[in-house]
């Protein structure tokens, strides 16, 4: 069911998910939100070293519960990612 956004926004959180160089994902807390109300974009990503085939170093996110944001990738072992996220919640 698609997202009436005609009421407006409820709640934006911002954060940073990051994904050690050993993990292929990551789960960060966020205050409670409904999930059918909300969505998760992705602001951008950097990472802090380290030469990574494309491939395995983007991100996607998702999210995974009413109070998690998750990050994911393919790869591990290739660098820490840092990964800026907006969850919008709407009414």
């Amino acid at each position: 069911m698609p997202i009436n956004r005609s009421q407006g926004i409820k709640s934006i959180q911002r954060g940073v998910a990051t994904i050690a160089a050993s993990n292929t994902f990551v789960n960060v807390t966020i205050s409670a939100v409904n999930t059918a109300k909300s969505e998760v974009r992705m602001l951008g990503f950097t990472g802090n070293g380290g030469a990574a085939p494309l491939d395995t170093a983007i991100p996607r996110l998702y999210l995974n519960s009413s109070t998690q944001v998750g990050a994911i990738r393919t790869g591990s072992g290739v660098t820490t990612i840092d990964v800026t996220y907006e969850v919008t919640e709407w009414y």
